[in-house]
């Protein structure tokens, strides 16, 4: 059907269902984009160059199999001396995981993108961090600006069947605000994908980053979990794994704690501000 102004309409009949595919059930959608989002030197690189590691084997993640395939890295923070050494630590088999040189250079517009990812016919793509790909005439706070690039980089997941994951620092905590709309920039960028994870460092014991699954569109969200961080960066997760979190604020002691329950709670304070 087309109406006058020439604008295609159609019937949802017309459409057939496809359920979901995934790369991890239900933290991270094949064809989506995933946002992992955490303060510097919480570890998030490091978490996904384990999660890299398992997708070049096909390992399992919780109690979850991972697909298997092949990982493409682009990264403008580590070099890849330091990438390799945690993939290798985490595991992985080096000749299926793949880097960008030059990454710096690199929009996620770049007329030669989409071309390598069909080069690379990778299962994972890794952006890290968000803010270096979107182009220095880009205003990342505007949605008006960044919608559409997301979009497109959505249509680039879907059309190669491949899970792409960006990697954001996060915004100073503000009362009231959504633990979902922590990512510098735009509230699109958190809007844009369909599963969000937040990481955070245990203050109580600096050595576990919590993850929790704040947002899922396609599945029930995910149980949170910790990792650890070791030697060359190799990452061991799920220690803690299967225990319920809660996180409240307190306004008299203007505080923010999380609440870790599973054999035994354990109480952590994690902010002054509220998430």
């Amino acid at each position: 059907m087309v109406n006058e102004n020439s604008l295609k309409i159609s019937c949802f009949d017309s459409v057939a269902y496809e359920p979901p595919k995934w790369l991890c059930k239900p933290y991270f959608p094949i064809g989506k984009l995933t946002l992992v989002q955490g303060d510097p030197g919480t570890g998030k690189t490091a978490f996904m160059c384990k999660m890299a590691a398992l997708t070049s084997t096909g390992g399992k993640f919780l109690n979850n199999e991972v697909a298997r395939g092949n990982v493409l890295i682009l990264s403008t923070e580590d070099d890849c001396s330091t990438l390799r050494g945690r993939i290798e630590a985490g595991g992985g088999d080096l000749t299926k995981c793949f880097f960008l040189e030059e990454s710096y250079a690199v929009t996620f517009t770049h007329p030669d993108l989409q071309r390598v990812i069909e080069q690379v016919q990778p299962k994972l793509v890794v952006f890290d961090p968000i803010q270096s790909f979107f182009g220095a005439d880009i205003n990342t706070n505007l949605s008006n600006q960044t919608r559409p690039i997301l979009a497109y980089l959505a249509q680039v997941a879907n059309e190669n069947e491949c899970a792409i994951v960006l990697l954001a620092h996060m915004a100073k905590a503000k009362e009231g605000k959504s633990n979902v709309l922590r990512a510098l920039g735009s509230v699109d960028i958190p809007g844009a994908a369909r599963s969000v994870l937040q990481i955070g460092r245990n203050p109580s014991d600096n050595e576990h980053c919590v993850v929790a699954h704040v947002k899922s569109s396609n599945a029930r969200k995910g149980e949170s979990f910790t990792y650890t961080i070791g030697e060359r960066g190799g990452v061991t997760i799920g220690e803690y794994a299967g225990f319920k979190m809660t996180v409240s604020f307190d306004p008299f002691y203007h505080k923010t704690e999380m609440e870790l329950k599973g054999q035994i709670s354990h109480k952590l304070e994690i902010g002054a501000d509220p998430l």
